[in-house]
């Protein structure tokens, strides 16, 4: 059975042959034998047995593929648990809903990957499935190996992160590789948040509560329920925390769980008392609006209590002024952020403890209408602002308030006693001084008062210092901060930006690394003498020498310079509320300076090649000149001024015509004629000088364009031959030359590390520590396929060997790669391009110890299978042990180049016989399955 042919449309192939898709299918799966890289290869083991080994859990537990459904009427190509293959005779489309509604019916929910978008076209699908623990990878396509019928392959995904379903989950995007779950449920927020604590529970995680700041214990509640959802966090002993958000949409709740950093709990655990508040903002949809306003259709099904958008009949200065005026008397309270330059289109609010976000659009260039949107802001750090205040700097992400306010430095103190008071701070005591050895407190200022709050040590937040300076304007100044003793006394080093330091903990970074000078600009929220101090040492191990004067003050900002042989910096540092600000600038060595300019100058030049390339539009293809021209040779149909000197043995003319245009002409002419060009390093846009040599004599021909036109001369012995040759002549005069076709400019898709062009039908391929291959069918021509590799693989490094054979219907390439040879072969069928392109390591070959010796062959055999199997080749007989190659331990056999017959003997079935084929210098690899054996070439 295993040899029978099976005949559907126009499918004849054994039922045990693997499809290309398939072989790198099994490939991956399998990755121990396939890779080979962790094979240690043990000598061949003849005729004598072999002890079991364990069986990996992993593939123990793994889903069996081929127990899953499958379209009525389809043929198997491969089963094994590892991969399932078959074919079907329905299209892509139609097979593809099919198979969703089978593993939908036995309770398979699909989901996609997260934040992509998929479109099923008419040759190919990929489909994702979760069931339980269980995922599974679905492959629909056209199988060109099969005659053009559809192929279907599962393979089981092994999960590293095992998240549950809802069971009327839909929408579902989902990340077996990390923690990551999108989707919408029916359910209630209460139900959703009591399944999911089920259920991570059976996984290992423990719902964590943010108001204890510990383990919730069996009897509480699960979750929080807030109006706008819901939402729990969930620990595990060895996995990162997880973060369940629910938001409510009109009828459905979104669903979304992610992993987070162990710092979200914290500061979970600081805003708890602020949950109540939150809990009961404010539905946004209620604040007050301009009279006109009105919510588009659109607006009205997207709207919900955290966010809507609002269209107001007058221009964006008009609006912005008359919704701020509605919401001051409101009692909202406007606010800027630290840092922030005044937003033209942003507006911020804040009232007791909830804040809202106003984003001001235009629409189009109808300036008699703007719309507004509003979104909830959730505050982590609610600082009280007095009544009255103005020019009020927040930051809600951290204790941070920079404001003037009305009354008395008293009356103000009392105010913020009353309200951080209220909001669980408590003054300052003698146990938190304890906390806070190197505090300085200073609660009497010049014209001012100063106080200072704590939370408990449990809650891991700093204090804060609350500031009042009189002003002589009747008013008082008001900072609220982290004082400096509370902040970092000692930064460390995180990434770099372009080789210059700067601390883990900052604000904001950027950087920019120009032609002449390298620059650092960041934000640290540390005091500028704890800055100072880390740029001094970091700077140092990095060999560069301070300046003897040291730091110096500039205004209102510190400088200091350093300095190596060939370089310059200069480090600046300011302050701005409760950030150090920080400007580092390295002048660039004149030589690293030099090479930037010099290398955006061939950037530019590169450009502008390409711009007038594609101004001037594709190359021409030229003709022969079919009237009479005296010239021995032939000249393009572009020719002026045609003239052949016979005393001095040259041909001159001049050419409207670009230089590559006329070199074209000639490569094609001449090579008709018997001419073989020699190349030549003079080759360009401006100039070409082409050499050709015929029965021993050289031509030459100069190709130059400095002006409108491009001057051609011809000239040499060969020449002269050539027009001496009375045959010659008259063919030349006989036939009409052949153009050379226009050569399509093939576009590059990247595949594993090898080129192919993205005008492709089908491209597989197999990646290994020491061996590439891509397999690519291509719908362009043999030439411009030819064309598009020479090039692309030129770009990495790929150097032609000499001996190239290229005819019209096939193309055979050797190549010097930077990791070993590689080699091309192009063919034509059915109209298109077959391309075949690899890539060998030697290096890493030997390495993993998977050469042949020196005129031999090598063959690697690997079993999938839970049984031992007994293979027959060259007369000698091994025996493979089940799950053989996987865990480092294979038969091997050297065998001389040739053709063998391998036969393979599974327990209970019919001998399976496979012909191999052994090459010099290569290495195949047998790999048993339930189906049969399957040869691949390893190296």
């Amino acid at each position: 059975m295993a040899n029978e042919p099976v005949r559907m449309g126009k499918i004849t192939q054994p039922v045990r042959k693997l499809t290309m898709a398939t072989r790198a299918t099994v490939r991956h799966l399998v990755a121990a034998f396939a890779c080979l890289a962790a094979i240690a290869i043990a000598g061949v083991a003849v005729a004598q047995d072999t002890p079991k080994p364990d069986v990996p859990k992993w593939f123990a537990d793994m889903l069996d593929s081929s127990t899953l459904p499958r379209i009525p009427g389809s043929i198997a190509l491969f089963e094994n648990r590892a991969t399932t293959s078959f074919v079907v005779r329905d299209k892509v489309t139609d097979a593809s809903e099919a198979t969703r509604a089978l593993l939908v019916a036995e309770g398979w929910q699909q989901y996609a990957a997260p934040f992509t978008a998929s479109a099923l076209d008419a040759n190919h699908s990929i489909m994702s499935f979760k069931k339980g623990w269980q995922a599974l990878s679905v492959h629909i396509g056209v199988a060109p190996a099969q005659g053009g019928a559809t192929s279907i392959q599962y393979t089981p995904i092994i999960a590293e992160n095992d998240l549950p379903f809802p069971k009327d989950a839909t929408s579902i995007e989902y990340a077996p590789d990390r923690p990551l779950l999108l989707c919408v449920t029916a359910d209630s927020a209460e139900g959703t948040l009591v399944f999911f604590n089920k259920e991570l529970k059976t996984r290992g995680y423990s719902e964590w509560s943010v108001k204890a700041g510990t383990k919730k214990s069996a009897n509480e509640k699960a979750g929080e329920v807030t109006k706008t959802g819901g939402y729990a966090y969930f620990v595990h002993d060895e996995k990162m925390p997880l973060r369940l958000l629910l938001t409510q949409a009109d009828d459905k709740l979104k669903v979304e769980l992610k992993a987070v950093v162990r710092e979200e709990l914290l500061a979970q655990e600081r805003q708890a008392r602020a949950a109540v508040a939150q809990a009961q903002m404010i539905d946004v949809r209620s604040l007050p609006r301009p009279a006109g306003a009105y919510m588009r259709d659109d607006d009205t099904r997207k709207a919900s209590a955290d966010s809507f958008t609002f269209m107001v009949p007058a221009n964006i200065a008009n609006t912005k002024a008359s919704v701020s005026k509605l919401l001051v008397e409101d009692g909202w309270v406007s606010f800027a952020a630290p840092r922030d330059p005044p937003g033209e289109r942003h507006l911020y609010f804040k009232k007791a403890g909830q804040s809202v976000s106003l984003f001001f659009m235009t629409d189009g260039e109808n300036t008699t209408r703007s719309g507004v949107g509003v979104n909830t802001e959730r505050l982590h750090n609610n600082i009280p602002i007095p009544p009255g205040a103005g020019d009020v700097v927040f930051d809600h992400t951290r204790p941070l308030l920079d404001t003037i306010a009305p009354g008395t430095v008293e009356e103000l103190l009392a105010f913020f006693r009353k309200e951080l008071t209220a909001a669980g701070w408590k003054p300052w005591s003698e146990a938190d001084a304890e906390r806070y050895p190197n505090a300085k407190i200073e609660e009497t200022i010049a014209d001012g008062a100063r106080a200072y709050f704590t939370r408990g040590s449990n809650e891991r937040q700093e204090p804060i210092q609350v500031s009042l300076g009189r002003r002589k304007d009747g008013r008082v100044d008001i900072e609220v901060r982290v004082p400096p003793f509370a902040r970092p006394q000692d930064l460390k080093a995180g990434q770099d930006t372009y080789g210059l330091p700067k601390p883990d903990r900052i604000k904001s970074a950027s950087g920019r690394d120009g032609q002449t000078r390298r620059e650092l600009a960041t934000t640290i929220p540390a005091e500028r003498d704890v800055v100072l101090a880390f740029y001094r040492r970091e700077m140092a191990k990095l060999d560069w020498k301070e300046d003897a004067r040291g730091p110096v003050e500039n205004g209102d900002d510190i400088v200091l310079n350093f300095s190596k042989p060939d370089t310059t910096a200069l480090l600046k540092l300011g302050y701005e509320y409760d950030l150090t600000t920080v400007s580092l600038v390295q002048q660039l060595p004149d030589r690293i300076a030099q090479e930037r300019i010099k290398a955006q100058r061939d950037a530019e030049e590169k450009l502008r090649k390409r711009a007038e390339e594609y101004l001037r539009g594709p190359a021409r293809v030229l003709e022969a000149m079919k009237e009479p021209t005296g010239a021995p040779i032939p000249v393009p149909d572009t020719a002026e001024k045609v003239k052949f000197d016979g005393a001095r043995g040259d041909v001159t003319f001049q050419a409207d015509a670009t230089v590559q245009e006329i070199t074209t002409f000639y490569r094609t002419a001449l090579k008709s004629f018997g001419f073989k060009e020699i190349p030549t390093v003079i080759d360009d846009e401006k100039m070409a000088s082409l050499h050709f040599a015929r029965n021993g004599k050289w031509l030459y021909l100069s190709v130059s364009k400095f002006g409108e036109r491009t001057d051609v001369r011809g000239y040499g012995p060969g020449l002269v031959a050539f027009a001496a040759d009375a045959r010659a002549q008259e063919a030349m005069r006989a036939s009409t030359l052949p153009a050379q076709p226009a050569l399509e400019q093939l576009e590059a898709d990247e595949a594993e590390g090898l080129p192919v062009p993205k005008k492709h039908e089908l491209s597989v391929g197999d990646n290994s520590p020491f061996r590439k291959e891509r397999n690519a069918t291509v719908l362009a021509s043999l030439e411009s396929t030819l064309a598009f590799y020479r090039r692309e693989l030129s770009r990495l490094g790929w150097k032609e060997e000499t001996g190239a054979i290229v005819k019209p219907e096939e193309a055979s390439l050797k190549f010097t790669t930077p990791e070993g040879p590689g080699a091309l072969t192009l063919s034509r069928k059915d109209g298109r391009t077959v391309v075949k392109l690899s890539q060998r390591n030697p290096a890493q070959a030997a390495k993993d110890g998977v050469t042949a010796k020196a005129g031999m062959g090598l063959l690697m055999i690997g079993s999938v299978i839970d049984s031992e199997a007994v293979v027959t080749i060259n007369r000698q007989t091994i025996k493979v042990a089940p799950g053989s190659g996987q865990k480092g331990g294979g038969p091997k056999l050297d065998l001389k180049p040739g053709k063998y017959k391998a036969s393979v003997k599974i327990p209970g079935k019919p001998a399976f016989n496979e012909d191999v084929t052994v090459a010099a210098g290569e290495t195949m690899g047998l790999l048993i399955g339930p189906g049969g054996v399957v040869p691949m070439q390893v190296y």
